[in-house]
């Protein structure tokens, strides 16, 4: 603890002196004081300091202590230098600054290779090292290997390896050295399900260009891939039917021994590896906790480990705009997938064969495009560092489309634009996955939105959806139904109506009958109540002559009532026309008991007023 007062005094001062170094030699380059050197790169001159030069570069420094003309003149030439990489250099010499883009970070990485300028160097790879991505991957692998720099050709080859299935895919993978290929269909970290896959990839390389050549060169190339992997039935149909193969005496040599060695005519090979050293030799004994195993493989194309995409579970994501769920239907289990991003809430999301997840859609502001501020997303998921890579956005921003994929492309279809008026659209656009650049494919018959799709078979189906015509078709049905329900209940109204004035008509007529009717009887009781005294025989007979009479015609009138109430209730419709019916036949009925009950009464009053008479 006592010590590191002073170091971390020391380490201030030592940063102090380096800032003070670098300002002023800046500012005398700024105010061009003590220059003694101009570099000449394409005509454009960079006036400089041959001291500051040697200092940070070793290939100046060489030149400017050789017995070279460029040590003795102020002017130097250099060629196959960019101006523009050339002054971020030197701006990067004098102030430890220094600006990077993907555009100009391979050629300056270049040129300080050139130079020798390890800061430069460690912070260009560092840069592609965090940029690495499918469209750069096969370049940045090349350009490690040829500045022969280990740490980025590494790591631009593993991440080729983690996504061989979509790198393969790519025209530059046809380009790539046999030495390169091998370098990376060798590696057990492949990710591939099957080895059918590398030997198809590695003669598609073979037949794209340059045939010969690269024929002559397979024989090598096959010693890197693994046909005892390879299924019986592929191996036969397709590795030993191929026309290149049985073309070529010595890959037929190659291919028999893998046929041998399915026979089981081989013997096994046993490799050891590395000799321990006398160190871990313990009491006589090998210490077994350091000495390695010995191994069993086989050499070259009879090599049968399996590749580490050969021992990936299949599991099947559940992704929402906040985290992700993963499910193992063979364990039947659910783990947390994080994410290191979120993705947008308004999205349509797309998985294709290769088990690649696509998300297109949602809508962000781009403050800076002034005049068409509205973008679409499209991410591609990558489960191997579970994070969202950004892909080339959609070129015309759009909602409510659908999304589908064939022959390795994504088309975006229909929708409506994310403008002012939301116009519905007919156009598709189609992203090539290989080349990673969008284009338009053929247009729909109509245009539509908020439709289904389907991909099957390497064709894609549009389902359903609204567009222009539906929409005005829709209204339409929606104009003449309100229209048509106006109408209906215009109808049901009069109806009521028509009932009701029948209902009171038929109540007044079967009032007056009554009133009539209670007038017979009065006049009836009244005849009764006069006839007495003498001759009440002959007034008896005669009022049972006229009762009779009565009778009949009251029967008359009910059955008139009966036949008039049917033909009104004939008229009229509806639910309460049978209930009405059966309450007047009801009455009908009870009217009848009554007059009987009334009928009876009355002859009994008369027989007691005869009585009292006599």
């Amino acid at each position: 603890m006592a010590t590191s007062g002073p170091m971390e005094e020391g380490e201030e001062m030592r940063l102090y002196q380096q800032t003070l170094l670098q300002d002023g030699l800046k500012d005398m380059l700024d105010h061009q004081k003590f220059l003694d050197c101009v570099l000449k790169v394409k005509g454009k001159e960079f006036p400089c300091h041959r001291l500051v030069l040697a200092a940070c570069s070793p290939y100046f420094r060489a030149m400017f202590l050789s017995d070279l003309d460029e040590s003795q003149k102020k002017e130097v030439n250099l060629e196959d230098v960019d101006p523009e990489v050339m002054s971020k250099i030197l701006h990067y010499i004098y102030t430890s600054e220094l600006e990077l883009t993907e555009q100009n970070v391979q050629d300056i990485f270049s040129v300080a290779n050139m130079f020798q300028i390890p800061s430069i160097f460690t912070v260009c790879v560092s840069f592609l090292q965090k940029r690495l991505c499918l469209s750069n991957c096969l370049a940045i692998f090349r350009l490690g290997l040829m500045l022969d720099c280990a740490r980025l050709a590494v790591a631009a080859r593993d991440f080729i390896c983690d996504r061989f299935s979509l790198v393969s895919r790519d025209e530059e993978f046809c380009q790539l050295s046999p030495d390169e290929l091998i370098a990376i269909i060798s590696s057990d970290s492949l990710n591939i399900e099957k080895e059918e896959l590398v030997f198809e990839v590695v003669m598609k390389w073979a037949t794209a260009k340059e045939r010969d050549s690269r024929v002559k060169a397979l024989p090598v190339v096959f010693e890197s891939i693994r046909f005892r992997l390879l299924d019986k039935a592929y191996f036969s149909d397709k590795v030993e039917k191929n026309t290149v193969i049985k073309s070529s005496p010595d890959l037929l040599k190659k291919i028999q021994l893998v046929k041998d060695a399915h026979e089981g005519k081989l013997t096994m090979v046993k490799q050891k590896k590395e000799k321990k050293n006398e160190d871990q030799i313990v009491n006589g004994q090998l210490d077994e906790e350091e000495i390695e195993k010995e191994e069993e493989t086989l050499p070259g194309i009879l090599n049968d480990t399996m590749r580490f995409g050969m021992f990936l579970q299949d599991l099947i994501f559940m992704i929402s705009d906040s985290g992700a769920v993963a499910y193992d239907p063979g364990a039947n289990e659910c783990y947390f997938a994080s994410l290191s991003a979120q993705i947008p809430k308004n999205h349509v999301s797309l998985v294709t064969r290769e088990n690649q997840i696509f998300i297109a859609g949602g809508l962000y502001f781009n403050e800076d495009d002034k005049e068409d501020p509205m973008n679409s997303y499209f991410l591609q998921y990558d489960h191997l560092d579970s994070d969202w890579l950004g892909m080339p956005p959609i070129p015309s921003p759009r909602c409510l489309f659908g999304l589908g994929e064939a022959e390795n492309s994504i088309f975006v279809i229909g929708g409506k634009e994310l403008k002012e008026g939301e116009e519905i659209l007919d156009s598709v656009l189609c992203y090539d996955r290989l080349s990673f650049k969008w284009g338009e494919a053929d247009s729909l018959p109509y245009a539509v939105y908020g439709h289904g799709v389907v991909s099957h078979n390497d064709l894609v189906y549009s389902i359903g959806g609204k567009g222009k015509d539906r929409e005005r078709g829709s209204e339409q049905r929606k104009k003449d139904g309100r229209e048509g329900g106006k109408e209906e209940r215009r109808r049901r109204n009069k109806e009521k109506e028509r009932r009701k004035k029948e209902g009171k008509k038929g109540e007044k007529e079967s009032r007056r009958k009554e009133g009539r009717k209670e007038g017979r009887k009065e006049q009836g009781r009244e005849g009764g109540r006069k006839e007495g005294g003498k001759g009440g025989r002959e007034r008896k007979r005669r009022g049972k002559r006229k009762e009779g009479g009565e009778i009949k015609k009251k029967k008359e009138e009910r059955r008139k009532d009966r036949r008039e109430g049917e033909k009104i209730e004939g008229r009229k419709e509806g639910k309460g026309g049978r209930e009405r019916k059966e309450r007047r036949k009801k009455g009908v009925r009870e009217g009848r008991r009554e007059e009987r009950r009334r009928g009876e009464r009355e002859g009994n009053k008369e027989e007691r007023g005869k009585r009292e008479e006599k």
